[in-house]
């Protein structure tokens, strides 16, 4: 099977994404050990996590090169639609570590047991009829439906809100630094929002590809810089 420019495009921009998104976290989960703050792990986790849907695509497309045959549409859907139910959780204990601690072992185990119960839709689907879930569109890529598709919006909403409340506690702060941290992850999660908006409502060609994959690395690229903060940074923005 010859594989299409457009899947090669997208196959390696793909993999790009997902190295510089899991790099970032990992840099963001190491300022643990000079910091020994937890919700550097828990954000760390959420960015890594932010791309794994990613990695369907990208196993799909290491596969097709070596066999001429992406995965089957059962493996692709669940390696792309696990790791969103499980990035609510980490999504949530970031936030809620700096903001509303009293609450967190509510708020976490609420979304906790959302999250199980999707999972276990999410798996019980992908064994017995994974067409209910998503269809597949070429090698790597697919369009999900019904009610997974309507679960993916929510958690859109649901970054959205953590993103803005996370932001409004943030410009609180009497520190620039703070402010200034608070208003680059802010920005970072539009971007994200926006790239997975665009990932799954537009037709996927060239420019889309390049539209998508360049939102998200400049959201991690965005992430690394309001978590990590490097002194170049900071000397370039007085803070």
């Amino acid at each position: 099977m010859v594989i299409a420019q457009l899947d090669v495009i997208s196959g390696i921009l793909t993999i790009l994404t997902i190295i510089i998104g899991t790099i970032v976290g990992l840099l963001i989960m190491s300022r643990y050990l000079k910091y020994k703050h937890i919700s550097l792990i828990y954000w760390g986790s959420t960015v890594i996590i932010l791309v794994c849907f990613l990695y369907a695509a990208a196993v799909s497309f290491i596969l097709a090169l070596n066999t001429g045959k992406g995965l089957p549409i059962g493996t692709y859907v669940f390696l792309a639609t696990w790791s969103s139910p499980v990035m609510t959780i980490f999504l949530m204990a970031s936030f809620t570590e700096l903001v509303y601690k009293k609450r967190q072992k509510q708020l976490v185990l609420i979304v906790s047991i959302i999250t199980i119960l999707v999972e276990v839709y999410i798996i019980y689907y992908c064994i017995v009829d994974p067409t209910v879930l998503g269809e597949m569109m070429g090698i790597i890529d697919i369009t999900l439906k019904g009610f997974i598709r309507i679960y993916f919006i929510l958690a859109i909403v649901y970054i959205l809100i953590i993103a803005i409340l996370f932001t409004r506690e943030s410009l609180k702060s009497d520190k620039p630094e703070t402010r200034f941290k608070g208003k680059t992850i802010f920005i970072a999660f539009i971007f994200y929002v926006i790239g997975a908006v665009f990932d799954s409502a537009l037709a996927t060609n060239i420019f889309t590809l390049l539209l998508t994959r360049s939102l998200f690395i400049t959201c991690m690229i965005l992430f690394y810089i309001g978590f990590i903060t490097p002194n170049w940074i900071k000397k370039r923005f007085e803070i």
